[in-house]
């Protein structure tokens, strides 16, 4: 029998779910006029988290006062919030970093630019490039410029009106927040890349990341994503996948021999037409520890506050964390590995700091991939990073389908 918070969770993940498709037909229908490479189509990420994360929100009490944007909780859906960029300033501010990232760009000797590209693929082909000397140089962001893009904005300005109207958004600011929030990185003026034949570029679902993979697409230069995390992407059966990781690039990088993407969406977001599958450097069996503990450990995903964003992804903290009190109350010896995000996420006012309490005697304070041969079991409940680190050893996983991330 399904419980209630189970079946509201599944109008949540339907209603996220549409809006998607929603998005998807719009930018079908009135974007692609302007190009494959559009406002909508680049904004894409963001939007959808935007939109979905105002359904998820919209009747559950923050947990911060803070919204990290583009995701939104309901004190901001239903007052008269107005958004102040921040985090992204950076990019567009004058100084050192970006005064040497500008001298190197320069440099014609050079033929490949990186940008955010932090994964173990990247880091092992590095070391081979470099025994070479083939150098490569870190690009220096710069906006995109688009045709008639004014048009553009206007277009989205209205589908968000129409959104807020719809779910009753009491927020009079909350279009022109978002337009606010994407426009620093669009530009009325054509902007010179550097010259690079080449872009080695980390997660296109990073708005940073996407334009500048654009900028190059729309230069004829080649542009190869590598995967970001320590899996295939193509396990967890997510739309999600197809507009934000498997986009704007020519060649894509991931681990395993997963092939198959099941196409869910209209727009091609300028998928690639190839995709390289490499073994995981990091993917081996760990020696067997004769010393191992009888006891048992629990390695939940992160809490998440108000950034939350759909169709699938996370559950509300309060429901997680009781589900996570169930779990260690079913034995005493049964201790918790926290995620390491968690801390980056909550800060001092948060309710998460307050009341997501666990007894300290219980949590494991060492790195996972210290303790993995240490324990005789480990339970997890979402398929992710720390899920892979315990697959590749010889512990034994008791998994728990809590209905989020599908598999």
């Amino acid at each position: 029998m399904k419980s209630k918070d189970f079946r509201e969770q599944v109008k949540i993940d339907r209603k996220t779910l549409s809006e998607l498709y929603k998005l998807d037909n719009l930018n079908k229908r009135k974007y692609e006029k302007f190009g494959k490479i559009n406002l909508l189509s680049l904004t894409f990420v963001q939007l959808q988290q935007y939109l979905s994360s105002s359904i998820i929100n919209k009747n559950v009490k923050p947990y911060s006062k803070f919204s990290y944007f583009p995701c939104v909780n309901s004190s901001y859906l239903n007052t008269n919030t107005n958004f102040k960029n921040k985090i992204d300033k950076k990019l567009f501010t004058l100084n050192a970093d970006y005064i040497k990232k500008k001298i190197y760009s320069s440099l014609p000797f050079i033929n490949i630019s990186t940008c955010n590209v932090f994964s173990d693929i990247y880091k092992e082909l590095g070391i081979e490039l470099n025994k070479k000397f083939i150098l490569r140089k870190t690009v220096s962001f710069k906006p995109i410029y688009l045709n008639f893009l004014d048009e553009q904005f206007e277009l989205l300005e209205k589908y968000l009106d129409k959104f807020a109207k719809r779910y009753k958004i009491k927020n009079t600011g909350y279009s022109k927040n978002f337009i606010n929030y994407i426009k620093n990185y669009f530009s009325y003026d054509k902007i010179n890349i550097d010259n690079s034949k080449i872009l080695f570029v980390g997660s296109n679902g990073l708005l940073e990341n996407r334009i500048t993979s654009a900028n190059y697409l729309l230069n004829n230069r080649k542009v190869i994503s590598f995967n970001h995390a320590n899996y295939n992407t193509l396990i967890i059966d997510e739309p999600n996948q197809e507009y934000s990781e498997h986009v704007f690039c020519n060649y894509y990088v991931d681990y395993g021999s997963l092939n198959k993407n099941k196409k869910k969406l209209k727009s091609d977001f300028l998928a690639p037409k190839h995709f390289i599958h490499l073994n995981n450097p990091k993917i081996y069996k760990l020696s067997s520890n004769d010393n191992i503990s009888k006891k048992i450990v629990y390695v939940p995903d992160s809490f998440n506050g108000d950034h939350r964003h759909g169709p699938y992804r996370e559950m509300d903290d309060r429901k997680y964390y009781k589900f996570q009190k169930i779990v260690l109350k079913s034995e005493k010896n049964i201790l918790i590995k926290k995620h390491p995000k968690e801390a980056k996420i909550y800060n001092s006012d948060s309710y998460a700091f307050k009341y997501f309490k666990i007894n300290k005697d219980r949590i494991l304070r060492d790195q996972l991939f210290k303790i993995v041969n240490k324990y005789r079991l480990f339970i997890v409940d979402r398929i992710s990073q720390a899920f892979f680190d315990l697959a590749r050893s010889e512990t034994k996983i008791l998994y728990f389908n809590i209905g989020r991330r599908k598999i």
